[in-house]
């Protein structure tokens, strides 16, 4: 480390990111590391190496387009861009809270293939960072708020802004919090990083629970299944699409599948300006990355401008690779199965350190639009090293920033066709759009018909349902759908056509737009007596949409009673899965809401012996509740409820003495910064999410030693996590550098006390220590260097 880069560090040890004192080791020898210059436009292309078939274009660039992250098409071809101009201005991040973001629209007036105009629509945001053109105008993500955003007197500025929701994500982490505003071909928009979905419904926003998927960017297939990642895992995907029952529910074992079993990447140049390039095996020999670490914004391409055999193949962006993978998936058995298109080589590499594809398309022209934030930082100051700290300094990679580029990938050898104009269209040609190759164009059509609510088309709409080729089929059915025209004789036609059992499934159960959860969880909260029939197969999942709603923490008999059929369903069932999870979510009642815990001890129906895979701790705490009535009703459950080495009686666990009125208070802003900070990997009841987050609850890390628990909080976590008797691989959990050490020690005192938890809470002195003593600390903690600390 040169001595003028240690000064520096010195002078700046005290900012976020840096660490101070910190010397690392030096990268492999034999590593040359080129320069990164700013390569201009018109020469960028030449330090591309692009598979064989496929010709490279550069659409738009600096000054057309400035920090470009997402784009998207209107249906007459426009491109919107997000302009995230307040990223990371400096190593510090110092101004990224300016309010200097914006959208523009960018255009081939000439017809050239080249933008030649740039038109801010919307400006002085903060960090935006997802878009969708739909409703004649653009949803735009500028967390914590969502807005819906148009132009009423043709001047192409935004002129009308409507909050759509405010609690879309938050601003203190850009790398984990919403994004994507997937328009789906059941007519919602899906977003990655969050539990939210939204569709407009008589000219107003309407807002749906759905699963929370991925981490940057969100896509679909022909038939609506969806598709996201993580930073360290190239893909992952539901086998069921979107709109199957199944898919709104955790137990599916078909959801958050990770289909890539291999994270191997192969960059063209030397990827050393990456946070952990010191770590052994972190780069090759060569100084290449070996793996994923910024994997994001993954894109099924569903157009007509490549080889037909790329249709249905996904393609990942790597910035920090400084490249883009392709994956080819087919079906086996109804699964998706993913495999490398390329051996040990990528589909398209750049020898530019500054090339930083972040985001993918495929385009109303069918070709396939790559977004290039074009910079030297990538990494979040949240996340910086002072290995990557120095790269940054010593190579310049700071300079040069309020740059992006946008790429188009075509065939060789092969014209791209001029974009449609499908506003222009009759509402008769947009249902012959729905058979067009293209997939954009498919989406766009529906789109279209949809929001005109022209009903005469619905005859032509009906006969397309019956075509032999589901894929137009399965959009005149969800056209139809978003027209409010489905009926018996419909669904009776489209049983009968092919692939489209799933929708037809999830259209039978649903009486309107809503998911037929959503419609229960809504009439269960203003009627609490539902008929058995509608409870069949969903008690679970009710149970925990339920537990999420604010609504009922208050009691009232109705609802007392519905929690009580529902646990007697199940239990009544015996399946000893089931049951394990009944039990769970029992246990985790919050403790404002501890009347939810009685009533659904008190309708346990347990008939018959069953034998559980493991040791139900929530039993085991259930048993030994401070609640007279829960006590009893759990010792006779756990009369018919055994395991491998069940003891005769459990040792009674120790209680903690109440907190005080400042640890109270503590636990009650721990409270907050849980459900804004936490909640949305680890969820409300602290179950986790099956790829996400493993569970809380009862777990060892939160209940032991808050010299570990804090310690994950402050450095983060990493690798394969064992909790209780079971192994979470791929765990990546960021530092919390956003909290401060009161803030930690409120969170900590939550979880250690919420759910039936008696560990003792945290104390902001405490937090404070251990942060000082790993102030020189950069990596994040695995499982086994935490074991070693009491």
């Amino acid at each position: 480390m040169h001595a003028p880069i240690l000064a520096v560090l010195a002078l700046l040890g005290l900012q976020q990111g840096d660490k101070k004192g910190e010397v690392q080791p030096p990268l492999p020898p034999g590593i040359k590391i080129p320069p990164a210059p700013v390569v201009p436009p018109e020469k960028a292309l030449e330090t591309f190496k692009v598979a064989p078939g496929f010709r490279l274009e550069l659409f738009a660039s600096e000054p057309l387009v400035s920090d470009p992250v997402a784009i998207s098409f209107d249906a007459d071809g426009r491109m919107w861009v997000v302009e995230m101009r307040g990223y990371m201005p400096d190593v510090d991040g110092r101004g990224e809270a300016d309010p200097v973001g914006r959208i523009s629209c960018i255009e081939d007036t000439d017809g050239d293939g080249k933008a030649d105009r740039s038109t801010v629509f919307l400006d002085k945001l903060i960090l935006p960072r997802a878009i969708a053109a739909v409703w004649g105008g653009l949803l735009v993500a500028e967390p914590p708020n969502l807005w819906f955003c148009r132009d009423t007197d043709g001047d192409g500025k935004c002129d009308e802004k409507t909050l759509v929701e405010g609690k879309y994500g938050g601003r203190g982490n850009p790398e984990h919090t919403a994004n994507g505003l997937l328009p789906a071909i059941d007519n919602w928009i899906y977003s990655a990083d969050t539990g939210m979905r939204f569709r407009r419904i008589d000219g107003k926003w309407v807002r749906s629970d759905t699963r929370s998927r991925g981490q940057w960017g969100l896509t679909q297939d022909d038939i609506g299944r969806l598709f996201f990642n993580h930073n360290s895992v190239l893909l992952r995907g539901d086998h069921i699409p979107c709109y199957s029952p199944l898919a709104f529910s955790k137990r599916a074992g078909d959801t958050n599948v990770d289909l890539t079993r291999s994270q191997a990447v192969w960059p063209i140049r030397p990827n050393t300006g990456v946070n952990r390039g010191y770590r052994g095996g972190t780069l090759r020999p060569d100084g290449t990355l070996s793996s994923c670490t910024a994997a994001c914004a993954p894109v099924i391409y569903r157009g007509d401008a490549l080889p037909a055999d790329c249709r249905g193949n996904a393609f990942v962006c790597e910035p920090a690779g400084n490249l883009v993978t392709r994956i080819l998936l087919t079906e086996e058995g109804g699964k998706v199965v993913a495999t490398p298109a390329y051996a040990k080589s990528e589909f398209l590499a750049s020898t530019d350190e500054r090339f930083r594809p972040v985001n993918l398309a495929t385009g109303p022209d069918g070709a396939l639009y790559i977004v290039d934030l074009y910079r030297g930082i990538l990494q979040h100051k949240n996340f910086v090293t002072t290995f990557l700290r120095q790269q940054i300094l010593d190579r310049g990679l700071d300079k040069h920033i309020g740059l992006g580029r946008i790429y188009r990938v075509t065939s060789e050898g092969k014209a791209t066709p001029k974009p449609p104009a499908l506003t222009k269209e009759t509402s008769a040609a947009l249902v012959k759009r729905l058979s067009h190759p293209n997939g954009w164009v498919r989406d766009a059509a529906q789109r279209l018909l949809v929001e005109r609510k022209d009903l005469p088309v619905a005859g032509e709409l009906r006969m397309l349902v019956s075509a032999k080729d589901p894929i137009p089929a399965l959009h005149a059915l969800w056209t139809l759908e978003g027209l409010r025209q489905v009926d018996a004789a419909l669904l009776a036609a489209a049983e009968k056509a092919p692939r489209l059992g799933a929708a037809v499934a999830a259209l039978k159960e649903a009486s309107g737009p809503l998911s037929p959860l959503d419609q229960l969880a809504i009439s269960a909260t203003t009627d609490p007596n539902v008929p058995d029939a509608l409870l069949a197969g969903k008690e679970l999942d009710l149970l925990e949409r339920l537990m999420a709603n604010e609504a009922w923490e208050e009691p009232n008999p109705g609802r007392e009673a519905l929690l009580s059929r529902i646990a007697a369903r199940v239990s009544a069932q015996a399946k000893p899965e089931s049951l394990a999870e009944l039990l769970d979510l029992t246990a985790s009642q919050s403790t404002s809401a501890l009347w939810r815990q009685r009533a659904l001890i008190e309708g346990f129906a347990i008939k018959e012996p069953v034998v559980l895979a493991e040791r139900s701790a929530a039993l085991v705490k259930l048993t030994f509740s401070p609640d007279e009535a829960v006590r009893a009703r759990a010792r006779e459950a756990g009369r018919r409820v055994s395991w491998a080495g069940k003891p005769e009686r459990e040792p009674e666990p120790p209680r903690a003495p109440p907190l005080d009125a400042a640890e109270k208070a503590r636990w009650e802003r721990g409270k907050k910064q849980f459900a804004f900070s936490c909640a949305v990997c680890h969820q409300l009841s602290g179950l986790g999410e099956v790829g996400k987050a493993p569970p809380l609850v009862d777990s060892e890390w939160v209940l032991g030693s808050e010299q570990r628990l804090a310690r994950i909080i402050v450095n983060g976590l990493t690798g394969p996590l064992k909790v209780g008797e079971r192994t979470y691989s791929n765990i990546e959990m960021p530092a919390v550098l956003n909290m401060s050490s009161d803030e930690i020690a409120e969170a900590l005192t939550y979880i250690r006390r919420e759910w039936g938890h008696q560990a003792a809470p945290v104390s902001p002195e405490t937090v404070k220590k251990i942060r000082a003593a790993l102030e020189d600390r950069e990596d994040p903690w695995t499982d086994a260097e935490l074991r070693k600390i009491p």
